[in-house]
């Protein structure tokens, strides 16, 4: 059985940028504002597997063939994600830095998802990336697919795409082969077990906090100069959102961190300043 880790990069954040982040890991036991495309929660719920570190709380929807929203594999998020989502980009669109979406694919049918947003004008885009997931796929944490990086395609107006991101009210999660904002409707399952977004804030609320981390790629140690920034925390997760490092900060000195029993992959570095976000940083670990 083949597994799988998807995560999308949608547009790299740079040492500098301003984050903020978005995640769902159902642990809750609820959906955590995720439903049916029509608002309803029919045939959804949250389930457990595993135990230890192979312990799991997914998403799951059975869809049921049925020309509804039951029967059409997508799902949505109108809480979330809803608000202004441009920033200082200069395409003024380029303002997801980072969306993972966990899956498992239980169907004898590959999946192709893609990633899709709706406007309160009713104007509704896609992602230009289709993951293909393919069948009797299973979810583990050592094989990582990582997309370049992405816009999304206006599929109808009202508007355009930039404007399109100045009111989003709809995130959507969609297999169907086709480019489309509708899910396919079959009979299937649909299984997520972490949802990550990363978004770029707008130029009011940029801060340069002038942190230094390196080397990157990091190996055996990871080398801090905060410089003169405010910055007093850093905190350091995997793609799955789990805390490895989380740790004080000086403004005058050079820390040494030991990350040499890190596994290789993809890390992100969030740097607070009195329990405020105000910088991410993607950190590979060879």
């Amino acid at each position: 059985m083949k597994n799988l880790l998807i995560l999308i990069c949608i547009s790299c954040c740079c040492n500098g940028l301003t984050a903020q982040n978005f995640y769902s890991n159902f642990n809750s036991q609820t959906l955590e504002n995720w439903t049916n495309t029509d608002g309803s929660t029919t045939n959804m719920e949250v389930l457990e597997s595993g135990s230890g570190s192979t312990y799991v709380s997914y998403l799951h929807k059975e869809c049921d063939g049925s020309a509804t929203a039951v029967g059409e594999m997508a799902i949505r998020n109108t809480v979330d994600y809803s608000g202004d989502w441009t920033c200082y980009d200069p395409s003024g669109i380029n303002c997801f830095a980072w969306i993972g979406v966990r899956v498992k694919n239980d169907n004898a049918f590959d999946l192709y998802l893609r990633l899709g947003i709706r406007s309160g004008s009713g104007a509704k885009a896609v992602s230009d990336y289709v993951m293909i997931v393919p069948a009797f796929s299973d979810w583990v944490l050592d094989e990582e697919f990582y997309a370049e990086p992405m816009y999304f395609t206006l599929l109808n107006g009202p508007g355009t795409i930039e404007e399109l991101f100045t009111d989003i009210v709809e995130f959507r999660i969609i297999h169907n082969p086709s480019v489309a904002f509708e899910g396919a409707i079959v009979s299937g399952v649909l299984d997520l077990d972490q949802v990550y977004v990363t978004q770029l804030l707008g130029t009011a609320d940029k801060i340069n906090s002038s942190v230094t981390l390196y080397p990157n790629p990091m190996q055996q140690q990871l080398n801090i100069e905060p410089g003169n920034s405010g910055t007093n925390r850093l905190v350091i997760r995997n793609v799955l959102g789990d805390i490895v490092f989380s740790l004080n900060i000086s403004d005058v000195a050079i820390s040494r961190l030991e990350v040499s029993e890190l596994a290789s992959g993809l890390y992100f570095a969030s740097l607070y300043s009195d329990n405020r976000l105000i910088e991410q940083q993607k950190l590979i670990k060879r």
